[in-house]
Protein backbone atom coordinates (compact mmCIF):
# COMPACT_ATOMS: atom_id res chain seq x y z
CA UNK A 1 0.00 0.00 0.00
CA UNK A 2 1.13 3.50 -1.17
CA UNK A 3 1.03 6.06 1.91
CA UNK A 4 -0.20 9.52 1.62
CA UNK A 5 2.08 12.15 0.11
CA UNK A 6 1.97 13.85 3.95
CA UNK A 7 3.27 10.07 5.73
CA UNK A 8 6.94 9.54 5.79
CA UNK A 9 6.90 5.61 6.05
CA UNK A 10 8.01 4.78 9.65
CA UNK A 11 7.09 8.14 11.39
CA UNK A 12 4.43 6.71 13.26
CA UNK A 13 3.33 3.02 15.05
CA UNK A 14 1.03 2.33 17.81
CA UNK A 15 3.14 -0.98 19.20
CA UNK A 16 4.18 0.60 22.23
CA UNK A 17 0.63 1.90 22.97
CA UNK A 18 -1.23 -1.27 22.32
CA UNK A 19 1.56 -3.23 24.19
CA UNK A 20 1.32 -1.50 27.12
CA UNK A 21 -2.99 -1.56 27.28
CA UNK A 22 -2.44 -4.88 26.69
CA UNK A 23 0.26 -5.60 29.37
CA UNK A 24 -1.73 -3.01 31.66
CA UNK A 25 -5.05 -4.99 31.48
CA UNK A 26 -3.64 -8.25 31.91
CA UNK A 27 -1.79 -7.12 35.20
CA UNK A 28 -5.28 -5.41 36.25
CA UNK A 29 -7.07 -8.64 35.63
CA UNK A 30 -5.04 -11.30 36.96
CA UNK A 31 -4.48 -9.67 40.47
CA UNK A 32 -9.10 -9.48 40.38
CA UNK A 33 -8.92 -12.96 39.29
CA UNK A 34 -6.55 -13.92 42.08
CA UNK A 35 -8.28 -12.45 44.64
CA UNK A 36 -11.91 -14.18 43.40
CA UNK A 37 -9.34 -17.01 43.38
CA UNK A 38 -8.49 -16.67 46.95
CA UNK A 39 -11.71 -15.87 48.65
CA UNK A 40 -13.67 -18.89 46.61
CA UNK A 41 -10.25 -21.21 46.47
CA UNK A 42 -11.79 -22.34 42.93
CA UNK A 43 -12.13 -20.80 39.16
CA UNK A 44 -15.50 -20.32 37.48
CA UNK A 45 -15.94 -21.33 34.42
CA UNK A 46 -17.03 -17.95 33.29
CA UNK A 47 -14.26 -16.11 34.31
CA UNK A 48 -11.39 -18.15 33.66
CA UNK A 49 -7.96 -16.38 33.26
CA UNK A 50 -6.71 -18.56 31.00
CA UNK A 51 -9.17 -17.66 28.08
CA UNK A 52 -8.26 -13.65 29.05
CA UNK A 53 -4.46 -14.53 29.11
CA UNK A 54 -4.52 -16.28 25.48
CA UNK A 55 -6.40 -13.42 24.12
CA UNK A 56 -3.85 -10.91 24.91
CA UNK A 57 -1.02 -13.40 23.96
CA UNK A 58 -2.70 -13.17 20.62
CA UNK A 59 -3.34 -9.40 20.24
CA UNK A 60 0.56 -8.72 21.63
CA UNK A 61 2.13 -11.14 19.05
CA UNK A 62 -0.01 -9.54 16.37
CA UNK A 63 1.34 -6.25 17.43
CA UNK A 64 5.38 -7.98 16.63
CA UNK A 65 4.73 -8.60 13.51
CA UNK A 66 3.58 -5.64 12.44
CA UNK A 67 -0.17 -4.80 13.43
CA UNK A 68 -0.22 -0.97 14.60
CA UNK A 69 1.36 -0.13 11.93
CA UNK A 70 0.85 1.84 8.81
CA UNK A 71 -0.37 -0.94 5.85
CA UNK A 72 3.12 1.24 3.27
CA UNK A 73 5.29 0.10 6.48
CA UNK A 74 4.32 -3.86 7.16
CA UNK A 75 6.29 -6.13 4.92
CA UNK A 76 3.16 -8.49 3.29
CA UNK A 77 4.67 -11.92 5.05
CA UNK A 78 4.55 -9.97 8.93
CA UNK A 79 0.85 -8.55 7.67
CA UNK A 80 -0.15 -11.88 6.85
CA UNK A 81 1.12 -13.56 10.12
CA UNK A 82 -0.34 -10.02 12.21
CA UNK A 83 -3.97 -10.90 10.48
CA UNK A 84 -4.29 -14.69 11.73
CA UNK A 85 -3.24 -13.73 14.85
CA UNK A 86 -5.88 -11.14 15.40
CA UNK A 87 -8.54 -13.63 14.01
CA UNK A 88 -7.29 -15.95 16.94
CA UNK A 89 -8.05 -13.54 19.21
CA UNK A 90 -10.99 -12.12 17.11
CA UNK A 91 -12.80 -16.15 18.28
CA UNK A 92 -11.11 -15.93 21.83
CA UNK A 93 -12.97 -12.68 22.17
CA UNK A 94 -16.36 -14.26 21.61
CA UNK A 95 -15.85 -17.10 24.09
CA UNK A 96 -14.85 -14.47 26.47
CA UNK A 97 -17.66 -12.02 26.01
CA UNK A 98 -20.42 -14.15 25.56
CA UNK A 99 -19.68 -16.58 29.25
CA UNK A 100 -18.79 -12.90 31.18
CA UNK A 101 -22.41 -11.85 30.37
CA UNK A 102 -23.70 -15.27 30.97
CA UNK A 103 -22.27 -14.91 34.52
CA UNK A 104 -23.48 -11.88 35.21
CA UNK A 105 -27.03 -12.92 33.88
CA UNK A 106 -27.04 -16.17 36.67
CA UNK A 107 -25.96 -14.02 39.29
CA UNK A 108 -29.07 -11.71 38.83
CA UNK A 109 -31.20 -15.37 38.25
CA UNK A 110 -29.89 -15.98 41.82
CA UNK A 111 -30.77 -12.43 43.17
CA UNK A 112 -34.22 -12.30 41.33
CA UNK A 113 -35.47 -15.90 42.30
CA UNK A 114 -38.48 -14.82 43.28
CA UNK A 115 -39.76 -12.51 40.79
CA UNK A 116 -41.06 -14.82 37.79
CA UNK A 117 -41.24 -12.34 34.99
CA UNK A 118 -37.65 -10.79 35.99
CA UNK A 119 -36.31 -14.32 35.59
CA UNK A 120 -37.76 -14.64 32.39
CA UNK A 121 -35.67 -12.31 30.69
CA UNK A 122 -33.25 -13.14 32.27
CA UNK A 123 -33.32 -16.79 31.29
CA UNK A 124 -34.19 -15.40 27.34
CA UNK A 125 -31.05 -13.58 27.90
CA UNK A 126 -28.71 -16.45 28.66
CA UNK A 127 -30.39 -18.37 25.84
CA UNK A 128 -30.23 -15.47 23.47
CA UNK A 129 -26.25 -14.55 24.17
CA UNK A 130 -25.27 -18.42 24.22
CA UNK A 131 -26.93 -19.50 20.65
CA UNK A 132 -25.90 -15.87 19.34
CA UNK A 133 -21.94 -16.62 20.89
CA UNK A 134 -21.87 -20.05 19.04
CA UNK A 135 -23.35 -19.24 15.99
CA UNK A 136 -21.07 -16.15 15.65
CA UNK A 137 -17.77 -18.02 16.68
CA UNK A 138 -19.27 -21.17 13.85
CA UNK A 139 -19.85 -18.41 11.53
CA UNK A 140 -16.29 -16.55 11.69
CA UNK A 141 -14.34 -19.50 11.80
CA UNK A 142 -15.72 -21.15 8.69
CA UNK A 143 -16.17 -18.09 7.15
CA UNK A 144 -13.59 -18.76 4.62
CA UNK A 145 -12.99 -21.88 2.67
CA UNK A 146 -10.29 -22.93 3.29
CA UNK A 147 -9.68 -21.35 6.39
CA UNK A 148 -6.14 -19.73 5.26
CA UNK A 149 -8.16 -17.11 3.24
CA UNK A 150 -9.26 -15.29 6.03
CA UNK A 151 -6.23 -13.85 6.44
CA UNK A 152 -4.71 -14.73 3.32
CA UNK A 153 -6.53 -12.94 0.40
CA UNK A 154 -4.46 -14.81 -2.04
CA UNK A 155 -5.37 -18.25 -1.52
CA UNK A 156 -7.65 -19.53 -3.49
CA UNK A 157 -11.46 -20.35 -2.61
CA UNK A 158 -14.51 -19.20 -1.28
CA UNK A 159 -15.89 -16.54 1.50
CA UNK A 160 -19.31 -15.37 2.79
CA UNK A 161 -19.81 -11.53 3.54
CA UNK A 162 -16.63 -11.36 6.01
CA UNK A 163 -18.23 -7.39 6.66
CA UNK A 164 -21.71 -8.58 7.62
CA UNK A 165 -20.42 -10.79 10.04
CA UNK A 166 -18.21 -8.30 11.47
CA UNK A 167 -20.80 -5.75 11.91
CA UNK A 168 -23.30 -8.92 13.30
CA UNK A 169 -20.94 -9.30 15.79
CA UNK A 170 -20.00 -5.96 16.93
CA UNK A 171 -23.83 -4.85 16.95
CA UNK A 172 -24.91 -8.05 18.79
CA UNK A 173 -21.90 -7.49 21.12
CA UNK A 174 -23.09 -3.60 21.61
CA UNK A 175 -27.00 -4.67 22.31
CA UNK A 176 -26.35 -7.90 24.80
CA UNK A 177 -23.57 -5.24 27.03
CA UNK A 178 -26.55 -2.54 27.55
CA UNK A 179 -29.32 -5.57 27.94
CA UNK A 180 -27.00 -6.94 30.71
CA UNK A 181 -26.36 -3.81 32.38
CA UNK A 182 -29.89 -1.98 32.75
CA UNK A 183 -31.66 -5.39 32.94
CA UNK A 184 -31.36 -4.93 37.45
CA UNK A 185 -31.86 -1.62 37.47
CA UNK A 186 -35.14 -1.36 37.63
CA UNK A 187 -35.33 -3.80 39.59
CA UNK A 188 -32.89 -2.24 42.01
CA UNK A 189 -34.77 1.08 42.00
CA UNK A 190 -37.75 -0.52 43.69
CA UNK A 191 -36.08 -2.01 46.69
CA UNK A 192 -37.07 -1.08 49.43
CA UNK A 193 -34.43 1.26 50.75
CA UNK A 194 -32.94 5.05 51.34
CA UNK A 195 -31.85 6.58 47.68
CA UNK A 196 -28.48 6.49 48.70
CA UNK A 197 -28.25 2.81 49.67
CA UNK A 198 -29.73 2.38 46.07
CA UNK A 199 -27.53 4.89 44.17
CA UNK A 200 -24.39 2.71 45.38
CA UNK A 201 -26.10 -0.72 44.14
CA UNK A 202 -26.67 1.09 40.38
CA UNK A 203 -23.20 2.23 41.30
CA UNK A 204 -21.39 -1.27 41.18
CA UNK A 205 -23.44 -2.63 38.07
CA UNK A 206 -22.89 0.93 36.16
CA UNK A 207 -18.68 -0.23 36.38
CA UNK A 208 -20.37 -1.97 33.48
CA UNK A 209 -20.75 0.95 31.65
CA UNK A 210 -17.15 1.07 31.15
CA UNK A 211 -17.68 -1.99 28.81
CA UNK A 212 -20.59 -0.49 26.85
CA UNK A 213 -19.03 2.09 25.92
CA UNK A 214 -15.60 0.58 24.87
CA UNK A 215 -18.62 -1.86 22.68
CA UNK A 216 -19.79 1.14 20.65
CA UNK A 217 -16.49 2.47 19.98
CA UNK A 218 -15.34 -0.93 18.70
CA UNK A 219 -18.74 -0.59 16.38
CA UNK A 220 -17.59 2.76 15.35
CA UNK A 221 -14.11 1.40 13.99
CA UNK A 222 -15.56 -1.69 12.64
CA UNK A 223 -17.73 0.54 10.12
CA UNK A 224 -14.18 2.19 9.52
CA UNK A 225 -12.32 -0.86 8.54
CA UNK A 226 -14.80 -2.39 6.02
CA UNK A 227 -14.19 0.49 3.94
CA UNK A 228 -12.66 1.10 0.87
CA UNK A 229 -8.91 2.23 0.72
CA UNK A 230 -8.29 1.47 4.41
CA UNK A 231 -5.45 1.32 6.21
CA UNK A 232 -6.46 -2.34 8.06
CA UNK A 233 -3.45 -2.52 10.22
CA UNK A 234 -3.48 1.11 11.58
CA UNK A 235 -7.09 1.01 12.78
CA UNK A 236 -7.33 -2.91 13.71
CA UNK A 237 -4.51 -1.62 16.31
CA UNK A 238 -7.48 0.32 18.21
CA UNK A 239 -10.02 -1.70 17.70
CA UNK A 240 -8.45 -4.32 19.44
CA UNK A 241 -7.59 -1.88 22.47
CA UNK A 242 -11.27 -1.30 23.06
CA UNK A 243 -11.98 -4.78 22.79
CA UNK A 244 -9.37 -5.37 24.94
CA UNK A 245 -11.08 -2.76 27.46
CA UNK A 246 -14.45 -4.30 27.19
CA UNK A 247 -13.27 -8.15 27.89
CA UNK A 248 -11.31 -6.91 30.83
CA UNK A 249 -13.83 -4.19 32.56
CA UNK A 250 -16.22 -7.08 32.58
CA UNK A 251 -13.79 -10.14 33.99
CA UNK A 252 -13.11 -7.33 36.29
CA UNK A 253 -16.59 -6.34 37.57
CA UNK A 254 -17.29 -9.93 38.15
CA UNK A 255 -14.57 -10.31 40.16
CA UNK A 256 -15.11 -7.12 41.83
CA UNK A 257 -18.62 -8.38 43.47
CA UNK A 258 -16.61 -11.19 45.68
CA UNK A 259 -14.56 -7.81 47.23
CA UNK A 260 -16.48 -7.29 50.36
CA UNK A 261 -15.20 -11.09 51.07
CA UNK A 262 -12.09 -10.53 50.32
CA UNK A 263 -11.66 -7.15 52.48
CA UNK A 264 -13.19 -8.83 55.09
CA UNK A 265 -10.07 -11.43 55.45
CA UNK A 266 -6.78 -9.53 54.12
CA UNK A 267 -7.83 -6.24 55.39
CA UNK A 268 -7.20 -5.13 59.30
CA UNK A 269 -10.51 -4.19 60.80
CA UNK A 270 -10.49 -0.94 61.39
CA UNK A 271 -9.05 0.23 58.10
CA UNK A 272 -11.64 -1.83 56.31
CA UNK A 273 -14.87 -0.25 57.92
CA UNK A 274 -14.78 2.78 55.93
CA UNK A 275 -14.34 1.01 52.50
CA UNK A 276 -16.62 -1.89 53.34
CA UNK A 277 -19.40 -0.09 54.37
CA UNK A 278 -19.82 1.61 51.23
CA UNK A 279 -19.21 -1.53 49.20
CA UNK A 280 -20.48 -3.79 51.57
CA UNK A 281 -24.07 -2.32 51.78
CA UNK A 282 -23.97 -1.99 48.20
CA UNK A 283 -23.66 -5.37 47.54
CA UNK A 284 -25.78 -6.45 50.39
CA UNK A 285 -28.76 -4.24 49.96
CA UNK A 286 -29.30 -6.72 46.91
CA UNK A 287 -29.12 -10.14 49.17
CA UNK A 288 -31.33 -8.66 51.87
CA UNK A 289 -32.90 -5.66 53.61
CA UNK A 290 -30.09 -4.87 56.20
CA UNK A 291 -26.44 -5.10 56.45
CA UNK A 292 -23.90 -4.55 59.66
CA UNK A 293 -21.01 -3.17 58.95
CA UNK A 294 -18.54 -5.75 60.01
CA UNK A 295 -20.52 -8.69 58.31
CA UNK A 296 -19.79 -8.83 54.59
CA UNK A 297 -22.05 -10.75 51.63
CA UNK A 298 -20.28 -13.95 49.89
CA UNK A 299 -22.07 -13.10 46.59
CA UNK A 300 -21.13 -16.96 44.51
CA UNK A 301 -20.54 -16.02 41.05
CA UNK A 302 -20.44 -19.41 40.13
CA UNK A 303 -22.68 -20.80 37.62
Amino acid sequence: MTPPTRFTPGSENLNLQNKVVQSLCLTVVTLVVMMRLYTRMRITRATTGLDDLAYSAMVIKSFTMGMGRHMWDVPSDSLRAALMYIDISSYIYMVLTGSIKITFLLFYRRIFAQQDMVRLFIDLGIGFVSCLSIVLLLVSVLACTPIQRTWEESTPGDCLNRMAIAYASAVSSAVTDFYVLLLPLPQIWRLNMDLGHKLRAMAVFGLGLLACIASLIRLGLTTILHGDGVDASWILAKWTVWATVEVNVGITCACLMLLPAFLSHVVPQAANKAVSRLWGRALGCLSGPTLEASKYPTINLQP
